[in-house]
């Protein structure tokens, strides 16, 4: 039964999509792109631009908040739905990348850790995305119990600050950025309140937090040339500076849409972003900051700008295309065996239904 409604649920249903976030989810793939070019000639403002990424967190926790999970079966429909998504185009892809450095017998040092997750490589560090996301997917169920919890208790102010702090501290035990999670966390927080009159209070309280902690960390960082990082403690600040930076970027970037672009903007514009932005964000990097850059062998700033985007075009395509036949015969084998499954079922039934009548016949007999 749980594979079956895996495979129903597969089709993507975009009657009542959301376009704003679309437009939010094309930006934040352009930020990522330029971070990882100004990255490559070393300007500063890539760290900056690199907030697309705690865009991209924000943006799936507020499309994830509205998931019902009403039993166990919901829990595991959700992760093995997730999994396939988001798992089969990464392995696809360090596969492929797997069978070119074997083909030219430079493998990376490190390069098996991107199987089980455990690090990262030269080139492929954006990849560490891939681990914090399938985190935050497994805490979907527990963070959505809470967020609808604490909004039938009318208890949204413990949701809204103090959940945070302990998600922030838990991290900590188990030496992850915290600020990351919290992010995704924050994006289904911003959904579950976006019906009620005090959002806008709350939107204004981002916009406030975000200006002073990243006012403060411009201070630190290139006024008083602190390096924040080798400070203890100098990098949460950094971090949730970072978040809230992301946090108003949402907000004013989908703001921007709702009332400015929102006519301006193929819609087939977006609905392309959409399908090949995550395709776009595994296969981007390695052609700008690996080994085999572009920029490595030009000094044409403007042909490998071209040269760049040919090449994310034909390998995010390549990429999805792969992908999808892979998906494709993963579903249709989970449909033969919800089906045989199925047949097995019935035909216990129809067994047991059998004896039931064949045991009531005898003792009907035993009487008589």
């Amino acid at each position: 039964m749980i594979m079956a409604i895996i495979c129903q649920n597969m089709k993507i249903e975009c009657s009542n999509k959301d376009y704003s976030i679309s437009f939010t989810r094309f930006i934040a793939m352009i930020f990522i792109i330029l971070c990882h070019i100004l990255q490559y000639y070393k300007i500063e403002l890539c760290w900056w631009f690199n907030v697309g990424v705690q865009v991209f967190f924000i943006i799936s926790g507020w499309l994830y908040f509205n998931r019902k999970f009403n039993s166990i079966q919901d829990v595991i429909k959700f992760y093995i739905k997730n999994a396939l998504k988001l798992l089969t185009n990464y392995y696809v892809y360090i596969s492929l990348l797997f069978l070119f450095f074997i083909s030219i017998k430079k493998i990376p040092n490190g390069f098996m850790n991107l199987f089980d997750l455990s690090g990262t490589v030269s080139g492929l560090g954006h990849l560490w995305f891939i681990k914090y996301i399938l985190i935050c997917y497994l805490l979907v169920p527990i963070f959505t119990k809470i967020i609808k919890f604490c909004k039938k208790k009318r208890l949204n102010i413990f949701s809204i600050i103090f959940v945070p702090i302990i998600i922030a501290l838990l991290c900590k035990q188990f030496n992850i950025i915290g600020a990351w999670i919290n992010c995704f966390y924050f994006g289904m927080i911003l959904h579950a309140i976006n019906e009620y009159n005090y959002q806008k209070y709350l939107t204004k309280i981002i916009y406030i937090i975000a200006i002073i902690l990243n006012v403060v960390q411009i201070y630190l960082q290139y006024i008083l040339n602190l390096d924040l990082l080798s400070i203890k403690n100098g990098h949460y600040l950094c971090e949730y500076a970072h978040a809230f930076l992301g946090l108003l970027c949402f907000y004013l970037l989908k703001h921007l849409y709702e009332h400015i672009i929102k006519d301006k903007i193929s819609v087939n514009l977006l609905e392309l972003s959409d399908k090949y932005a995550y395709d776009v964000y595994l296969t981007h990097h390695i052609y700008i900051l690996g080994t085999y850059s572009f920029f490595n062998n030009s000094s044409n700033i403007i042909l490998n700008l071209i040269k760049l985007i040919l090449t994310i075009c034909i390998s995010t395509y390549i990429l999805n295309q792969i992908s999808l036949q892979i998906k494709n015969a993963l579903i249709r084998l989970l449909k033969i065996r919800t089906a045989v499954e199925r047949e097995r079922v019935i035909s216990l039934n129809a067994y047991k239904l059998n004896c039931k009548i064949y045991t009531n016949n005898l003792k009907y007999k035993q009487c008589a």
